[in-house]
């Protein structure tokens, strides 16, 4: 590299410049939360003939909730809501929103954090 940082492009005429990609909290959260997805819902399932179904369920092991992986980017699900909550509040008060309305708000993004990083149904 030529002082200054410039250097010449091995694929034609002209300077460029180095670039940086993938750093930070994705790169710190890679060998543990790639994508931040978390772990799926794991259910150990046993084929038994004498079970009127053909098999039993011994274990459910649940997944990585939305609160517990935005935990590991230091966010804190109590600070979360409580924000939402003040939000809430201010917009039922300048009368943008209804108090159901924002209860139901208040509700659904706490029960959010409480999902499943993947899709449910």
């Amino acid at each position: 590299m030529k002082p200054g940082g410039r250097t010449t492009s091995t694929a034609g005429p002209g300077p460029y410049q180095p670039g940086f990609f993938l750093m930070g909290a994705y790169q710190d959260i890679m060998g543990n939360m790639h994508h931040l997805l978390g772990r799926v819902n794991e259910v150990h399932v046993f084929l038994d003939p004498d079970e009127e179904s053909g098999y039993y369920i011994e274990e459910v092991i649940e997944g990585t909730s939305i609160a517990s992986v935005l935990d590991m980017v230091q966010y804190d699900e109590k600070a979360l809501v409580q924000s939402i909550k003040k939000q809430t509040e201010s917009a039922i008060s300048d009368e943008q929103l209804k108090p159901s309305e924002g209860m139901r708000l208040l509700a659904d993004y706490t029960k959010g954090l409480r999902d499943q990083t993947y899709l449910s149904l």
